[in-house]
């Protein structure tokens, strides 16, 4: 699947699901940045209660993820913005878990 001529060019793609770690992803406009997050799905949660609380926490890791990675961001060039990516995500990782 390629981007369309007029698509808007991407800076970052952050792929979210455990299955897309590693996977090649579409041609895409621009030539984005891409990291991983190892964020679970929330919506395998078994049953309501527990979806809704594993949004809430989904909400939250990513809120936290990427203001961490905004702060990282400045002064940083682009040899290394893959890097801060992944960080920014693996950094707050075990907060939410439990």
């Amino acid at each position: 699947m390629g981007a369309k001529a007029d698509s808007p060019k991407m800076d970052f793609v952050i792929t979210l699901c455990n299955n897309s770690a590693g996977e090649m992803c579409p041609n895409l406009p621009g030539e984005p940045i891409i990291g991983h997050w190892d964020i679970a799905d929330p919506s395998d949660a078994v049953d309501m209660m527990a979806r809704k609380v594993a949004f809430g926490r989904t909400f939250v890791r990513l809120s936290k993820n990427i203001s961490r990675l905004f702060e990282m961001l400045e002064g940083s060039d682009r040899h290394n913005l893959a890097q801060l990516i992944n960080l920014a995500g693996r950094d707050s990782r075990d907060h939410l878990d439990g």
